[in-house]
């Protein structure tokens, strides 16, 4: 894989359709890894949402495991997980207020 180490919670956090018991399962498996970014500083619910997966299907188990996540900023993007959320033709509003509603910071971005 030339030198990228290969993650499988990213992989799993990565493909919109991959069942929720084998992210589950790869959690399980690899419970560091949900809190790792990738090569490219993706941590695996940056890449649940860049994904499309909706917030039943792996975004929510995701920030479960790993509530911290949602004050990570995605590094080639600077956008926030809910941010991430709103964006393009994948948004969800299901996910974008639950995320908002999980992050306590939110009172920076809203200007108080």
């Amino acid at each position: 894989l030339d030198g990228v180490s290969w993650r499988m919670v990213h992989a799993c956090a990565g493909i919109k359709d991959c069942p929720l018991n084998l992210l589950q399962l790869a959690m399980k498996l690899h419970p560091n890894q949900i809190e790792e970014s990738d090569e490219e500083g993706k941590f695996p619910l940056n890449l649940a949402i860049q994904s499309g997966k909706r917030w039943e299907d792996g975004i929510e188990t995701i920030l479960v495991a790993y509530p911290s996540a949602i004050t990570r900023q995605d590094k080639s993007t600077c956008l926030y997980p809910f941010m991430m959320a709103a964006v393009g033709y994948r948004s969800s509003l299901t996910c974008i207020y639950n995320l908002l509603q999980a992050c306590p910071e939110l009172e920076r971005f809203m200007g108080t």
